[in-house]
């Protein structure tokens, strides 16, 4: 199953921040100071997300099925499940761009901007930029999509948002377990 979001979606080191919130929130904003710092553009305004595994495939309705429910607990933002061998097990959220939006950003007040497409991704963090964070040091928060849950945070009121973002998918939260 593919679910298309109205949301924007930047790479870091090879994993996903899905950008979600409603026109006018500042979701290309956001991923464009994201790419000033290194960030690859998957998709802006539109996000193809698909439950897949380990190895970046989409996985079948029939095989997402048949994918053995993990252990509950907690795990660190940037770990997906992983089995005893210490491999990715478990599905996770791809990322991709439908083809007509590839490369393509807005930059209000410039106009759409031609960039270099990042391929498709595995998710790692959710933000939603229609909740504002009130909290000094929230509590962890997720998302399920597809069901595959997410860690997620909602919009911090800083101009250092960007750096913090790519310093959590970089290094995670400290009080994450690893």
């Amino acid at each position: 199953m593919t679910l298309v979001l109205h949301a924007t979606t930047v790479a870091i080191g090879g994993r996903g921040v899905l950008i979600l919130g409603p026109s006018g929130s500042g979701k290309s904003g956001l991923a464009l100071e994201l790419m000033a710092m290194g960030a690859g553009l998957v998709a802006d305004d539109r996000t193809e997300v698909t439950q897949g595994n380990a190895t970046g495939q989409a996985m079948s309705p029939a095989t997402v099925a048949d994918a053995a429910p993990e252990a509950p607990g907690r795990r660190g933002a940037l770990e997906p499940p992983a089995a005893a061998n210490g491999q990715v097990s478990g599905p996770v959220l791809l990322a991709s761009c439908p083809p007509a939006l590839s490369g393509l950003i807005e930059a209000r007040g410039v106009g759409i901007l031609r960039v270099a497409p990042h391929p498709p991704c595995p998710v790692a963090l959710v933000i939603d930029l229609a909740q504002v964070e009130t909290a000094r040091l929230p509590e962890p928060r997720t998302i399920t999509l597809l069901d595959v849950t997410l860690p997620l945070l909602h919009k911090a009121d800083t101009p250092r948002f960007a750096a913090a973002i790519r310093a959590y998918m970089l290094g995670g939260r400290h009080d994450d377990p690893r």
